[in-house]
């Protein structure tokens, strides 16, 4: 699979709630090439608007990227999704 077919599969397609093809998917784009690792981590974040997922399962799914892909860049981009994971969960205050 190229990294071309992989990005293809995977846009607005990634499996949220099926945490083993999550994985599945991580470790191919990995065995594709570095491109299509960051194009996977790229997916899981952030949630389409229509897609509700717990924050800690996307959190898990970093970390398992993370563990999976050595990358001289892949610390400081994990850094970068899980801050755009915790940054979608907040919730501003109101005012009227």
């Amino acid at each position: 699979m190229t990294e071309a077919e992989f990005a293809n599969r995977i846009d607005c397609n990634w499996p949220y709630h099926d945490i083993s093809l999550s994985r599945e998917l991580i470790q191919t784009a990995i065995g594709i090439s570095p491109n299509a690792a960051f194009i996977a981590l790229d997916e899981l974040c952030p949630l389409p608007a229509n897609t509700v997922v717990e924050p800690a399962i996307l959190l898990a799914l970093v970390d398992f990227w993370l563990s999976k892909f050595d990358h001289p860049l892949a610390p400081m981009i994990s850094e970068g999704a899980i801050s755009s994971i915790n940054a979608s969960n907040c919730r501003l205050p109101k005012f009227s």
